[in-house]
């Protein structure tokens, strides 16, 4: 009975967790040029998963989570 307390608690954070990066992710991309940029970065990151490169794929991964994270801060800051 524990367990399944504590998975349904597990399963409300989540939902939770995902519910803000979905409203993040919004207000990110309606920044001017973002969503251009957003495709770019996933094309790099399918090229180099299709060249068979691992390390590029992280790497380019990286990046682009870093450019969202940022995107997403700014946004935030605009919102204020």
């Amino acid at each position: 009975m524990a367990n399944a307390a504590l998975e349904s608690l597990e399963m409300l954070l989540l939902d939770e967790v995902y519910y803000q990066l979905r409203l993040h992710r919004l207000r990110s991309s309606t920044r001017p040029g973002r969503a251009q940029a957003a495709f770019s970065e996933h094309k790099a990151i399918l090229a180099a998963l299709q060249g068979g490169n691992p390390a590029q794929a992280e790497e380019v991964m990286r990046a682009h989570v870093r450019s969202a994270r940022f995107s997403a801060l700014a946004a935030a800051d605009d919102g204020k």
